[in-house]
Order: C-alpha cells, then structure tokens, then sequence
C-alpha cells in the first residue's frame, strides 16, 4: 500500500483579535473626542494640585533636599542618575524626570504635581487605544480606562510628588505592550528590540514592571489568541501548540527582568530596604499575602478609608483573616480557570491581577507597610478589564440602563478621588487624614513631627507626636532623633542629649545623629564632649562641611585656637561663600593676636555679604591699619 505524505500548511504569525465591523468603521472623529474626554476626566481630579506643597514624606530625599535634583538636568546628574543606590531604588529614569522638571519649572511643587497629573491623563488615554487595539471593542475599553482613571486607589500614585516613578512606569508598560502587538503583527528582530528597550527604560522608572513579560504570555492567551487553537466565544486554544515559541521569543525580556530583580534586590538590601526574617518573620509574610491580595479587591469595591500607611500586623495578625482570605483567593481562581475557556478575559484579567502584585506582596518586604495604594497602579488593569468584559454582554443588552449606571459610578469615583486628593496638599493634611484612618499609627505621628518641627516651628506639638510615635514603636533609632530635635527648639537641651544617645545607642552610624548631639553639647558649653560628637560625625561623613565648621568653634571655645584653623579652613574648601566661617577664622586670628590676617578675614565675609553685622562690627573693632 503505498504511503501519502501529508505536508503541514506553513504556519501564519497570529494577529490580534480583528475588531468588530461596529468598531472598525468608528468615526476617527469619535475616537478623538472619546480620547479627550479621558484625557480630561483623568485630570479633573489633579487639577487642584498646582497649589499644592512637597510633603515631607520621601519628596525630601526625591527633590527639594536632594542636590542632585534641584542642581537640574546636567551631564554630571545623569551620571549621579545611573550610578546612585539613593533612597535604596535604582530608577534614573525616575531621577532624570524629575530632574528635568527642576530645569523646566524650578523646584515648584505645583509644577511637580502637574506633570505627574498629565502622565496620568496620557496613560488614561493610551490604554484605552491599546485596548481597542487588541480587541475591537470601544465602549468596554472606554469603561477600563476611565475606571483606571478616576479610581480614588490611585491618588497615592499620581498625588505623591515622590511617586514619579509610578505614572512614568506605567506610561513605558503601556508603551511596551502598545510594541509588543506591533511585534505580533510584523515579527522580526527590529520590533522586538523595540519592546525590549521600551520594558529596560519601564525598569529604570520602576523595577515593578518585571511581571510585564508574563502579562504578554496572558496577552497572547486572550485576547491576541496566539495559542493555537481558539475555543468558544473566540477564547482560549484546546492545545498550547505554541506556547514553547512564545516562551522562547521572549528571553531577552526575561533576562532584561532578572537583572534588574537582581540590582534592585542588590540596592535594597544594602540600602536598608529590606527588612529582615527578624524583624517580620516568613510565616507573617505568608500570613500577610492572601490579606493584601484581599483588602486590594475590598478596597477597589468600596475605596472608603484610604491613608497613606497600613501597617503590617506582624505577630498579631489573628489566624482566621490568612484563612479565609486563602479560601476568597483560591475560590475566584477555581472558578476563572474553569470558565477560562468560554471567558477568557476574566482568567486573563484575575491571573494578571495576581501576577503584577507578586513582587510587592511583601515575600520580600521592602518598608514595614502591610500593603499601599500606589501597588493597584498596574494591576488594577487586570481587575477592571476581567470585569468590563464580563459585563460586556449585559451591557449591549441593556444599553441606555448601562450607560447611566456607569456614569454614576464614574461620578461617584471621580468625587472620592477629588476628596482624597485634597489630602496631599500638604504634610499635615496627610498625616492627620492618616491618623483619622488609623489612630496608632506610628508613621502618621512621626511624620507629624518632623513636619510641625521642621516647616512651622511648633515645637511643643513636634515633641508631642513624637512621643506618642515611639511609644507604639520605642525601637525606631529615627524617632529618638526626630524627637531630640524637637527637645532642641524648646531649649530643653539635657532631654535632647539623652534622646540623641538613645537614638545612637540603637543606631550608632548615624551622622546627623551625632552632629546634633554634639551641637547640644556646644550650646551646653561643654566642648570636650562636643568636640568628640563632632570628630564622630566627620567619620561617618567626611564632607560635612557644617561639622567641620562647627568641630572648629568647639575647639576654638576650648581655648584651642590652631586646633581649630585646619578645620575652618577645610570647610572653606566645601562652602567657600560661607560667612560665617569667615567670621569665625577672623575670630580665632584675633585670639590669637594676628590681626591682619583677622582683618582680611572679616572683609571675605564682608565681600560675600555686606550686610553682615558680626563682621562689620568686629572689623570696625579691629586696630586700624
């Protein structure tokens, strides 16, 4: 019998899903028009923020106090930019965004918290064509975008000056996702390259987006449909025929991730970042898992209470919360994967949900939150398209009914974003909304003392919140020293001194620990001790140019006059407009009864800034020539 050969059809690269004939005549028109409203319903609720202040949470160390970003946008803050472990993240990308604002705008907050507000708009838009790309469908991916627009969990993201690094790395996983289709349709070296730069810039916002090469997988699942087979309702395939090439395409993004999993882990780690077996223990990691995954779910339903910090439980978190949220979590799972095959995108969007949230779930804890709005960013895309295509067909059913209902649920969001944007406007705002959500909590008293100490000099109530911080957390070394501070502007000098030793008997590498201590010791006139706290501090910090400064006036109040030379003279170096250093190298020259040299010192201070009386005076009280 003789034997036929069957040859095999030449494969076709997969294309996405084609859009409907009712999508694929819209009006281009339209789409404009539905494009500019998103733009500005995103807006609306960050308009208010062009009056709004840094707070002093994290925006310190992202701009106003960071030299390298209010020095703007040079050559030499690049470099810093690629080369910096700075508030234990590597993100230049991050760094020379805000860097550029500086250069545009100034260090003006309202600026900062606009350009935030139209990365936002930008990525509102931008999802919803890349949606309507993938699927053809434009009022559901119209309904996705605005939720992800308008949704009060994503204040935190877009109000927090500091949280640059979430809207522009959602912005580079939108833009490499909108490269990836464009790879599918046309395959080849050149388009894949282009993902892969897109997604290594996305992690040089924010290393967040190394789920991103698994979200293509989910992509290609539904709605590319790249599997092979297609089950019903132009679902899921019956066989991955394909998936070995998918998986094999998609090397360089996986090796681009894991090496910035490594650096950031890297940079964390010895940053202080990450926090210890010790300090939470793996079992309350675990434990603190499914209740994240599950408080996110409550908190997208009904977005009421909404604070900047939740703190982990750690210990105390009781048994039957992990239980019942592992049973929430594994009953939803259960049922996406057995409709998966008639409903993708509801196993797409749940599984996509999971997967963004992994490297934020607290396995590797970074900080000592529990959980934090700004981690939905992405991972609320998942969410609102698993449930805009699941009511899709109720919709269309039921149009004018569905149109109104998802008007009042945008308004009734956009409303809760607006109020809870009111928050941010300053660091009292924000710490107080923040206490009314969670009266113990220790984040919000610490960061109301810092702000009535350092930004309106109320002391006595610095020192208050202080207190009541370190009573729920007596063991954090910053809260000893932010409360010596507060003891310093009350002139309660002796209390200062001992908090200080207790903050640096918990944490001795703490440079601006020391110099005030051994400023307190100064105004104590008791210069041996502060003349040791300064040597201290210079060997934690070498280039302190205030301690330097400061270490000569201690040895100078000593008696030890070219003892304190060397040490003025080296700050000079580092501050050479400082008059005050001047001054005090003419004082120690007049000590030491060299006056011309003393004379020629007070007219330094005297040319950097004429209107010094401490030099005016002291020149004028000098023999004369």
């Amino acid at each position: 019998m003789s034997r036929r050969t069957v040859k095999s059809k030449p494969v076709k690269p997969a294309t996405p899903a084609k859009p409907e004939a009712s999508a694929a005549k819209t009006n281009p028109w339209h789409a404009a028009a539905l494009c500019a409203a998103l733009f500005l319903a995103a807006l609306a609720p960050y308009i208010q923020t062009a009056g709004f202040d840094f707070v002093n949470f994290d925006d310190p160390a992202y701009v106003y106090q960071n030299p390298r970003v209010v020095s703007g946008l040079t050559l030499e803050s690049i470099r810093w930019a690629f080369t910096t472990d700075a508030v234990c993240n590597w993100h230049p990308l991050t760094w020379i965004s805000l860097q550029l604002d500086v250069s545009l705008f100034g260090v003006n907050p309202g600026a900062h918290h606009l350009v935030n507000a139209f990365l936002h708009a930008l990525n509102t838009i931008l999802l919803f064509l890349l949606l309507r790309a993938m699927t053809g469908e434009k009022a559901a991916s119209a309904w996705v975008a605005a939720l992800f627009a308008l949704h009060p969990l994503h204040v935190e993201s877009v109000a927090w000056i500091s949280e640059r690094k979430d809207v522009l790395s959602g912005l580079f996983w939108i833009l490499t996702t909108a490269a990836y289709i464009r790879y599918v349709r046309r395959p080849g070296i050149g388009p894949m390259a282009l993902v892969s730069a897109l997604f290594a810039l996305g992690l040089m916002a924010k290393p967040m987006l190394v789920t991103l090469p698994a979200t293509l997988i989910l992509l290609d699942y539904w709605p590319l449909k790249r599997f092979g087979i297609q089950g019903a309702e132009g679902g899921i395939p019956g066989r991955s025929n394909g998936s070995p090439r998918l998986l094999l395409e998609k090397t360089p993004l996986f090796a681009i991730a894991i090496v910035s999993s490594l650096i950031t882990f890297i940079v964390q780690r010895s940053g202080g970042g990450v926090v210890t077996v010790d300090a939470i223990p793996v079992w309350a990691r675990l434990a603190n898992a499914p209740v994240a995954y599950v408080r996110y779910l409550i908190m997208t339903l009904w977005p009421g209470s909404l604070g900047i910090y939740y703190p982990h439980l750690r210990a105390a978190i009781p048994l039957w919360q992990p239980l019942i949220a592992s049973v929430v979590l594994i009953a939803i799972t259960a049922a996406a994967v057995a409709y998966g095959r008639r409903h993708p995108w509801g196993l797409v969007g749940w599984l996509w949900y999971l997967g963004t949230l992994i490297p934020v779930i607290g396995i590797v804890q970074v900080g000592d939150q529990a959980l934090a709005d700004r981690y939905t960013y992405i991972p609320h895309i998942g969410l609102f398209f698993a449930a805009a295509w699941l009511l899709l067909p109720i919709a269309r059913k039921h149009a004018r009914t569905a149109v109104g209902v998802a008007c009042a649920i945008l308004v009734a969001l956009g409303l809760r974003t607006y109020a809870q944007t009111a928050t941010w406007r300053n660091t009292i705002a924000l710490f107080e909304h923040s206490l009314r959500i969670a009266p113990d909590n220790y984040r919000a008293h610490k960061g109301l003392g810092v702000a009535y100490a350092d930004e309106y000099r109320q002391f006595d109530k610095a020192a208050e919140h202080c207190r009541r911080a370190i009573m729920l957390d007596p063991g954090d070394a910053s809260l000893h020293y932010n409360l010596g501070n507060a003891l310093m502007g009350l002139n309660q000098l002796d209390e200062a001194i001992e908090s200080y030793r207790k903050a640096l008997e918990m944490d001795p590498n703490q440079p601006n620990a020391r110099y005030n201590l051994g400023i307190a010791f100064a105004k104590r006139q008791r210069y041996p001790e502060a003349i040791e706290a300064f040597r201290e501090t210079l060997r934690l910090d070498p280039g302190n140019a205030n301690a330097l400064n400061n270490l000569g006036s201690a040895l100078a109040m000593a008696g030890q006059f070219d003892a304190a030379l060397p040490h003025y003279r080296r700050s000079l170096e580092l501050q050479p407009d400082d008059t005050e250093t001047w001054c005090n190298i003419g004082y120690v020259y007049t000590q030491l009864g060299r006056t011309a040299e003393a004379r020629d010192a007070y007219k330094q201070a005297l040319r950097r800034n004429p209107e010094n009386s401490r030099a005016g005076d002291a020149l004028k009280s000098l023999p004369s020539e």
